[in-house]
């Protein structure tokens, strides 16, 4: 009996809710993952496209009577080259003429099948008690590197600072609602809430400039130093 090799594989998914808008930031996520492991800049757009046409059907017909359900996307980049699945909960079963263009040249739909196959290497649907399912596999001329650990430890750290930016952002949206029920003039409100903004921007001064209702203008403003203060032609006369 002869020895089997090893056979690595690598890849990711994603759980996408029936909702077209979440086709994109999906994709996007794929493209960050394979641009890291070299995946052929070229290769990129068709497979997009592709991938794209293959979601969207699953989101507007798989889970036409399933709208509280999602779709499944895995993808991984190996050897013997790009395998992408897309699971709906729906029971599609694909026409002969799946893969054709629509016989009216200006039909708004019925393209996505031949986008998919003019793509893809091979496109197989089966069904189970989960529900449709489509494999599609793309031979990629090309050989997918370990991810340069320099490069993901940067990414993480982004998406770390974004995400504490987030938080931080959402606190200051509360304190901000709490200091208008609580300050006792719109001018109070305004010099505690710059404060506050110029702290979350990490700023040396922050300024606002009102008009009020007989057609003065006020400057208030916060600084880091008490000597800062706001360019002189925003101050009133």
């Amino acid at each position: 009996m002869s020895a089997r090799a090893l056979v690595y594989r690598e890849g990711a998914e994603f759980d996408i809710p029936a909702n077209l808008n979440h086709v994109e930031p999906a994709l996007r996520a794929m493209q960050q993952y394979l641009e890291v492991r070299g995946f052929p800049a070229d290769e990129w757009p068709g497979l997009q496209l592709a991938t794209a046409e293959a979601l969207n059907n699953a989101i507007s017909h798989g889970c036409d009577d399933h709208p509280n359900e999602s779709v499944l996307l895995r993808w991984s980049w190996v050897d013997s080259g790009s395998v992408i699945q897309i699971r709906d909960p729906g029971q599609f079963t694909p026409p002969e003429d799946w893969s054709d263009l629509p016989a009216d040249p200006l039909a708004e739909s019925g393209r996505g099948g031949f986008l998919i196959t003019s793509y893809f290497d091979q496109a197989t649907h089966s069904l189970s008690d989960r529900g449709h399912q489509l494999e599609l596999h793309k031979q990629i001329d090309a050989r997918p590197e370990a991810p340069n650990k320099a490069a993901v430890e940067q990414e993480l750290t982004l998406m770390t600072q974004d995400l504490s930016d987030s938080y931080e952002s959402l606190a200051a949206l509360f304190q901000f609602s709490s200091l208008l029920a609580t300050s006792s003039s719109f001018d109070e409100f305004l010099r505690n809430v710059l404060g506050r903004l110029r702290r979350l921007l990490s700023s040396e001064i922050v300024y606002a400039r009102i008009k009020r209702e007989k057609g003065d203008w006020t400057t208030l403003h916060d600084a880091e130093a008490p000597s800062d203060a706001p360019p002189a032609e925003l101050t009133p006369p």
